[in-house]
């Protein structure tokens, strides 16, 4: 990634949460200003009857091709006149991502990809009530298909505020242009005696290993760690799961399930023998929460010593929490 970078294009099917999540990332790269650009921009301002025939009766004959095309070339002007542009689209042919990256290759484009289950984007298509689910259809079955992404979400479970803060915290670890904390977000770095800084950041697939044996060799040995498969899926179906780094080594990791809006839990913090009493543990759960005051957040302080630990980053022991165990079983 080039650190002039100015645009972000989100590209996935009808339904994936493009337009959410590109709202969302607004807010997540603040103070920096990016203008939210796609190609409904410019289709809706057609006549609402040939929108409503298109959106709901998936019949576009009155629409000129061409209007896409248009819509690139919009972007394109703002581009070049110095703005900061997240851009969504559709591209379902090899021919519409040639035209796309062509238009857009001297702004050294971050290319961002969404999925999400059929079931998932039936369920919303039918929500939202202005989609056909043949168009829908057609950006399942086709969309990611050609565009080579730089980042790649499932948004099938997760929600586009989780989404944004993960994505803006990747283009912040890896490029000084992003490098501007935004909207009360901080990506912390922690000093440990006698050596480099410490970064905290989103974990990546590559390190999924390094965190399961962190894991393990600091007493998690259910199944859910014990076996790679489960513990990838594990990973993969949770809000929020970051890595503290020192030197290319994982030396503390946590786990949180949250909505981002209300509640939050957190699941697993560890800390490698040698790095802790450093602020390491706190910094991971302090950035694993944020900073919003209207999320409650809670835990189960189970391990031994961790009541302390939890209750100096101002937890307190519930009065009202009740839980419903997993069924017990031998590997457990």
């Amino acid at each position: 990634m080039d650190a002039q970078s100015n645009l972000i294009i989100v590209s996935g099917g009808s339904g994936t949460g493009k337009s959410t999540l590109c709202k969302a990332l607004q807010e997540a790269l603040l103070p920096q200003a990016w203008l939210h650009f796609s190609v409904d921009t410019v289709l809706y301002c057609l006549p609402q009857s040939i929108l409503d025939r298109a959106n709901r009766m998936n019949d576009w004959s009155s629409v000129d091709p061409q209007l896409i095309g248009s819509a690139y070339a919009c972007a394109s002007v703002l581009l070049r006149g110095g703005h900061r542009v997240i851009f969504d689209c559709v591209v379902v042919s090899e021919r519409r991502a040639r035209e796309l990256l062509t238009l857009f290759q001297g702004h050294r484009p971050i290319l961002v990809g969404l999925s999400c289950s059929w079931e998932e984007i039936e369920r919303r298509t039918s929500a939202r009530g202005d989609r056909t689910l043949a168009e829908a259809e057609l950006g399942f079955r086709n969309a990611g298909k050609h565009l080579k992404h730089d980042y790649t979400f499932e948004t099938t479970h997760t929600p586009p505020e989780v989404i944004a803060r993960q994505l803006a915290d990747r283009l912040r670890a890896r490029s000084p242009e992003f490098s501007s904390p935004g909207h009360g977000h901080v990506t912390p770095r922690v000093e440990a005696p006698g050596s480099t800084a410490l970064h905290l950041r989103t974990i990546d697939p590559s390190e999924h290993e390094a965190v399961r044996g962190l894991l393990l060799a600091n007493g998690w040995r259910d199944r859910r760690v014990a076996d790679p498969a489960s513990f990838r899926l594990l990973l993969q179906r949770s809000q929020a799961c970051l890595v503290a780094v020192a030197n290319g080594q994982v030396i503390g990791f946590t786990r949180a399930l949250t909505d981002g809006l209300s509640n939050g839990y957190i699941s697993m913090v560890v800390v490698e023998q040698g790095h802790r009493r450093r602020g390491i543990g706190r910094a991971l759960v302090q950035a694993v929460m944020g900073t919003d005051p209207d999320i409650t957040w809670v835990l189960r302080a189970g391990r031994d010593g961790v009541a302390g630990f939890y209750e100096k980053l101002g937890f307190v022991q519930s009065q009202v929490a009740m839980e419903h165990p997993r069924a017990s079983r031998p590997d457990t």
